[in-house]
């Protein structure tokens, strides 16, 4: 159940923050919570939590990273639940450019950022 998700990965980045708060998991860790909470309906906390992951995946990978395309797709994602489909539209955007140039057009991440780019497009 995702109550429980959230508090075993709260506890974890707890943890994590003591004892290394540098560390390229703290990152992951923000965006498995983003997607619980927003599971939950708290997509607001989610989208907090996903833009540090993104700002985190910046500042260790560079900006071209496809680490920074994953942050992306999942701050669009919350974008759309939160009913900001033209922040959506641009974060999928720069996700399937740094995803593509990374995977190759054929790579099943390029299918989901898709899925979610079809969102803000089908309805505006």
């Amino acid at each position: 159940d995702y109550a429980s998700a959230v508090a075993n990965a709260e506890r974890a980045l707890t943890n994590l923050l003591a004892t290394d708060p540098d560390a390229a998991m703290v990152a992951q860790l923000k965006i498995s919570l983003a997607i619980y909470l927003s599971q939950q309906g708290r997509a607001q906390r989610a989208r907090e939590y996903a833009l540090d992951a993104l700002a985190r995946r910046r500042k260790q990978f560079g900006d071209n990273d496809p680490k920074v395309g994953d942050a992306e797709f999942q701050l669009a994602r919350l974008d759309l639940d939160v009913q900001r489909p033209a922040e959506a539209l641009l974060r999928a955007k720069r996700a399937l450019l740094l995803i593509e140039q990374a995977y190759g057009p054929a790579h099943p991440s390029v299918a989901d950022v898709l899925d979610v780019l079809a969102g803000p497009i089908y309805t505006s």
